[in-house]
């Protein structure tokens, strides 16, 4: 079970770059320092755990920052919002983090001036992306982690393609949609975790019918398991996430499925 005391939060100062930045300034370097010790005070303010501000005074490479997280139990990362860049790209901080950290990788959507926004609260209900295979259940600890700390709700969520395939109607392929989340809901019951399936028809791409389910569920956090294996079914997996962390407005819970089943 995750340890939801032992968290690195990522914060940005301003849209364009990261947070803990190089200082090039006294004056600036006190206005991030003031920012990191009221956005810490705002954090702490919702639980018992301390939170330490600390300001970078140096470049901190992608692999640094992995090497940073890799005690953590949860790392929490802004990111800029419509960012064309592939944020899963190789080399790049999520890469990094997910594929050397051990740590679930929160994904939210980053703010000018997130000092003055008031404390993020605890999820409620939690939207688990599902497709039946091992892999996509990598990111169940951690949503069940998280539910069992905060109380929240868990949405198994499942799609099925609205047009038949390989012979098999779409209400057989429902049917058997259901039947796994069902299995799945169960073993969450027993540990009194609220939860629920939806099986969703579409034919649209992944990433927007898991942005529009979340959207109409009012989840405020998507569990989702990551590939970052360099293959076609890596990169299959890793479209949707790619899709939900550059265009959601909803946090996105990323688990690396190759480093969890290690």
């Amino acid at each position: 079970m995750l340890e939801h005391f032992h968290l690195l939060f990522g914060a940005g100062y301003d849209a364009w770059a990261w947070s803990y930045e190089e200082a090039s300034s006294p004056k600036r370097r006190e206005r991030m320092h003031d920012y990191l010790q009221e956005a810490a005070e705002r954090i702490a303010a919702g639980g018992a755990a301390p939170v330490t501000p600390r300001l970078r005074t140096a470049l901190l490479s992608a692999d640094a920052l992995a090497e940073l997280a890799h005690d953590r139990n949860l790392v929490v990362m802004a990111r800029r919002p419509l960012r064309l860049a592939d944020p899963l790209a190789l080399g790049s901080p999520f890469e990094r983090l997910l594929k050397f950290g051990s740590s679930p990788l929160i994904a939210v959507r980053g703010y000018r001036w997130l000092y003055s926004r008031r404390r993020m609260p605890a999820p409620k209900h939690i939207l688990v992306v599902l497709d039946g295979t091992a892999d996509a259940e990598c990111s169940l600890p951690a949503a069940t982690a998280i539910a069992e700390a905060t109380g929240a709700t868990i949405s198994l969520f499942r799609t099925v393609a609205a047009m038949p395939y390989y012979g098999i109607p779409c209400l057989e392929k429902e049917g058997e949609a259901q039947d796994y989340l069902d299995g799945v809901a169960a073993s969450l019951r027993e540990r009194r975790v609220p939860v629920e399936s939806v099986v969703w028809t579409s034919d649209e791409a992944m990433g927007e019918v898991i942005l529009s389910s979340a959207q109409r569920l009012n989840a405020d956090l998507i569990a989702m398991t990551a590939s970052l294996r360099r293959t076609l079914a890596g990169r299959m997996r890793r479209k949707p996430v790619q899709y939900l962390v550059r265009r959601s407005a909803t946090p996105v819970l990323i688990v690396n499925g190759d480093r969890a089943r290690s």
